[in-house]
């Protein structure tokens, strides 16, 4: 009487059409993930812009000024050494500051780091308030008119993923 034994495992073949599922799946899915990395990316600094907003709004009515960058920290935002909101505190905001103009207008521009993805990597956030209009009597500011704000982004290259960018917000390229 013969005994045979069965061989227990996998066959080349099926080791072979598993590795080729395998490799198909991540051929389809990484580049889904890395536009999520990006979409990700993008919206933290369209996040801290808008969430700025409120705070400059409040800083204009107690004052009648858009504040500039040096006063930031005041209104509650995290700053770096340098002045700057976050900076190297962040893995993706590389700076904000504004740029005051006559009363109450002005911009903040959230700069994403170089080091993102291709897709947003440099990118600027910039949130423009304008049409702003206060009067001052015996020292307390009355406003008439709070103004509008409007996003414009700079993109790092002129094959940027339009999908990427904030609702509501026009687009220009860096030449």
């Amino acid at each position: 009487m013969k005994h045979t034994t069965q061989q227990k495992g996998f066959t080349l073949i099926e080791m072979l059409i598993v590795i080729a599922i395998v490799g198909i799946l991540s051929a389809v899915a990484l580049p889904i993930y890395q536009q999520y990395i990006a979409r990700a990316q993008m919206k933290e600094g369209v996040s801290l812009g808008m969430s700025a907003q409120p705070l400059i709004e409040d800083y204009i009515h107690r004052t009648g000024a858009f504040p500039p960058t040096a006063q930031l920290a005041t209104l509650g935002l995290p700053t770096n050494a340098s002045g700057g909101i976050l900076g190297a505190a962040s893995a993706t905001i590389a700076n904000v500051t504004t740029t005051p103009g006559a009363t109450g207008i002005g911009t903040i521009t959230v700069s994403l780091r170089a080091d993102l993805r291709p897709e947003v990597a440099s990118t600027s956030i910039i949130y423009s308030k304008s049409a702003y209009a206060a009067t001052t009597t015996a020292g307390v500011v009355t406003v008439t008119d709070a103004g509008t704000w409007s996003c414009a982004v700079t993109l790092p290259s002129a094959g940027a993923d339009m999908d990427l960018m904030p609702d509501g917000c026009s687009a220009s390229v860096v030449p």
